[in-house]
Parts: C-alpha cells; structure tokens; sequence
C-alpha cells in the first residue's frame, strides 16, 4: 500500500479513505525525479488510453485503473512510469505482461521508439495471444496510427466505411494462425446472428454504457444480481450510478470452475482478496449452486429486475437460470458479457440462454450490443 500512496502523492490529486480511492484535485506539478515529457499527440493520447482501459478487468482494484485513467489525461509520461512502477507489485502475475506493454509503449512515445518497438516484440514472441502488444506495435510502427483494439463504436454508427482486407488475418510464413482465424470465423458468424435478429438493435461503445442503459430500463422494486463479480470493476460501476438500489455480486472467486477456451485455464480470473465495492453492494462468496439456492430462499417471491451474466462458461450460466427462471418477469433486463463474438460462443452463455428461452417459453428481445466485444442485453417481453 506505500507503492500506492507514493503513486499518489506524485499525483497529487487523490486521497485514500476507508471505502477506497477518491479523486480529490488536479496534479499541478510532477515529482522532482520523474521526466516531464508531456504526451502532446492527440493519437498517444487515444491509444494509450485504450492501452489503459484494456488492463481494467485485469486490475484487482477497479480503482487502480481510474488511477491510470488520471495519469494518462494528465499526460506526462515520466509520472505514468513512476505509478506503474509503484503499482506492479500489487497486482497478479497474469497483469503483469499488460504493464510491461505498458511501460514500453510510453517510452517509446517519450524517447526512442526502436528500443521500444524491440521490447515489444519480445513479450509478443512470449505470447502471442496478448491482444495489446499488436495495438502498440502498430501506434509505434506506424509514427501516430492507433491501434487497431479496442476501438469504440459510436452507438448511432453500427456499421463502418468499407475497407477490405484492413483488418483481415494475414499469415505467418506459410500459414495462417488459427487463433487470429477462429476469432475471426467467430466474428463472421455473430455478424450472420446480429443480421438475423439484432439488425436494429441499438449499438453500444463498451459494456458500461450498455449497463447503464440496462439500469435505466430496469424495475426498482426486484434484485438486481450480477454472477462473476471478479474485480468488481462492473458491480461498482452500477452500485454508484444507482445508489438507491442494493446489488448483489456471487463469485467464487477462486476463478474458472473449468477451462472456457485457449489462454483461460481453469483458475483464470481468481482474486486474492475480495474486492472493495461501494456499500449498497452485497458479495456472495461460493459457487453459484451452493450459495444461489439459499439467497433466493431468503427472498422469497422477489422478482429478478437485472441479470449480469458474466460468468463465461455454459455450466456456470445453466446453474444461474436453472435457479433463476421462476423470477424472471416480463420486464427483467438480462445482459451478457460473453455472448457472442468469440470463439466457441455458441456453447456457452448463449447456449443456455437458448435452452432457457426453449424450456420456458420466455421471450425476450434485444435492448443493446457491444459490436466490437461480446456483451448482449434482453429484455423480457412475456413467457409463454
């Protein structure tokens, strides 16, 4: 926690107190020992900032990344090198990688881009399924062009300028990679899904907007459950946009039950510690057939207002409706955060939803998406 603080001292513009961190004041000037190389391109800027937003579900704090999100609008790169390395040691070793990108990207805006663009490289041939070291790489190869990750679409845009081939899998030497052409084939099958049903579903820019459009939408007078609460980062994002409603997180929080697909082993997405959420949050700790059956005993005929599906994998997903499908109403507002959009999505959380909707005979349409990740909402029109 000294790391921490000494981050934010640099800062000079927040403050920790008993329920986390909280923005105080603007940074006027930066530590004596940190350079003052202030990131002017407006193109570092947006890329560094996607950079940054990639590490928020890694982050064990959601906190930590509103942390970095404040350095990088501030934009001196020697005070983000500083608060990088401060907060390294806190965070997991599968984070670990994302700062490494990190450090070298700012160095490579803030002094010679070579060196930068041969680190780079290197964590790349480390691993290859690091979706932020391509989007570095392209920003510093290509003198200003943003990286290609990550980039949000305006929600009254769903579709973009045609541009063949611009973001077509190339191969390596002879072949082809077949995770980049799986994710690729997974996306060519979601776009055939979103012209069957979704065609005039309005678009979202990330899975928080999309969120809070669900809690507009949303009937106080139920629960509100959110089943894989990992860093928090989501629960708290609703519990201070709604402060009036109580939300309820489960999670194990010992990660995956089970292996969901390449680079997500069991284990993945495990936590330390529970995270710190605001307080009308609850978090269940246990998995989801141990702890849900008794939760909903001690509320009884509660019907269900919002459903957060962020648990990946088709078991986790058929324990939650197999408890749930009794206290889903017309009205309930489900969003998804694996949907669609990735390979193997149709043997997961959109493979329970369908055989919920299919033993039921609940209808629901869809209120929202995210087109360049994976996230889905319905809302429920009736059951049959």
């Amino acid at each position: 926690m000294e790391n921490v603080n000494h981050s934010l001292a640099i800062l000079g513009r927040s403050r920790l107190t008993g329920e986390g961190w909280t923005v105080t004041e603007h940074a006027r000037q930066s530590d004596e020992g940190a350079s003052a190389t202030k990131l002017e391109d407006t193109q570092a800027f947006r890329a560094l900032d996607r950079l940054v937003k990639d590490m928020e579900d890694g982050l064990d704090h959601p906190e930590l990344w509103l942390l970095l999100k404040m350095a990088v609008e501030e934009g001196n790169a020697g005070d983000l090198l500083v608060i990088l390395g401060a907060l390294r040691p806190l965070q997991q070793p599968k984070v670990v990688k994302i700062f490494d990108v990190l450090e070298a990207f700012i160095q490579g805006i803030a002094g010679p881009r070579d060196e930068a663009i041969a680190k780079l490289r290197q964590i790349q041939a480390q691993d290859r399924l690091c979706p932020q070291v391509a989007g570095a790489l392209s920003f510093l190869m290509h003198h200003g062009r943003p990286p290609e990750i990550s980039a949000p679409i305006a929600p009254k845009m769903p579709t973009r300028p045609p541009s063949a081939g611009m973001n077509f899998p190339k191969p390596r030497g002879d072949s082809f990679d077949i995770l980049d052409m799986a994710c690729f084939k997974a996306a060519l099958d979601s776009a055939e899904q979103y012209e069957k049903h979704f065609l005039t579903c309005p678009a979202f820019d990330n899975d928080l907007s999309l969120l809070s459009k669900a809690l507009g939408l949303a009937q106080p007078n139920g629960l509100f459950l959110e089943f894989g609460v990992a860093s928090g980062r989501t629960i708290s994002h609703m519990a201070r946009n709604t402060p009036h409603t109580h939300f309820y997180g489960f999670d194990s929080f010992e990660g995956l039950p089970e292996a969901w697909r390449s680079g997500f082993d069991k284990g993945v997405f495990a936590q330390a510690r529970l995270p710190i959420v605001p307080p009308n949050v609850t978090l269940i700790k246990g998995w989801f057939d141990d702890t849900l059956p008794a939760f909903l005993h001690d509320q009884p005929h509660m019907p269900l207002s919002l459903l957060h599906v962020d648990c990946d994998l088709y078991s986790s997903t058929k324990t939650i409706f197999a408890n749930l499908k009794d206290r889903i109403v017309p009205g309930t507002l489900i969003v998804f955060d694996e949907y669609w959009n990735y390979p193997g999505w149709r043997k997961h959380e959109f493979k329970a939803f369908e055989e919920l909707l299919a033993e039921t005979g609940i209808q629901a349409e869809p209120f929202g998406f995210v087109p360049s990740h994976q996230q889905v909402g319905f809302v429920i029109s009736g059951r049959g």
